[in-house]
């Protein structure tokens, strides 16, 4: 299985991987870890209209850009999740990891941090009203979902890691981005 969701999420625009799947209490289960970019990504200027209606740009503000980059990661997991459960009909929950890269960081350890963590049920995905949703909100309803924000700004900030097997695996990704670059 885990050879069958890579391939799938080989032409995936988020960098994407499974690195586990097996069963847990009866329930089939996959677990993928996906890389996602800093808030950096999203563009600190946007589309407007002048009073006169011509079109210009003008810039964000902190809330709105830490708003669409959670926007944005919550669409990136359910297209994710969506396509694990389409490519592995047997499966029961999809885990979810996100880890974002951190190129400035001080300390090769801090290289990738840990951003959002959930497990999805096939059944409770499935019954989402996809045509509806808020790709945020969705984020958090998600069973054993942990994503923290911090300030009035709403930045993103790193969850605790401790699980020892999830640090095992962070410092695996790290040093596989690292070599690779």
């Amino acid at each position: 299985m885990l050879v069958m969701l890579d391939g799938v999420f080989a032409d995936s625009a988020s960098e994407a991987t499974c690195v586990d799947a097996g069963t847990d209490e009866g329930k089939r289960y996959a677990t993928v870890v996906v890389v996602f970019p800093s808030a950096n990504s999203i563009p600190e200027r946007t589309v407007a209209l002048t009073p006169a209606g011509n079109t210009t740009t003008r810039k964000r503000t902190k809330s709105d850009r830490n708003a669409l980059y959670v926007r944005a990661l919550g669409s990136t997991v359910l297209a994710t999740v969506k396509e694990a459960f389409a490519a592995a009909p047997s499966l029961d929950e999809v885990r979810i990891v996100v880890l974002r890269k951190v190129p400035d960081a001080l300390s090769p350890s801090g290289y990738l941090t840990v951003i959002y963590t959930a497990e999805f049920g096939r059944e409770r995905t499935q019954s989402l009203p996809w045509a509806q949703i808020d790709p945020a909100e969705t984020l958090l309803v998600a069973d054993d979902a942990r994503l923290r924000r911090k300030g009035a700004a709403g930045d993103v900030i790193p969850v605790e890691v401790d699980d020892p097997a999830l640090s095992g695996l962070v410092a695996m990704f790290a040093d596989a981005i690292r070599t690779a670059t």
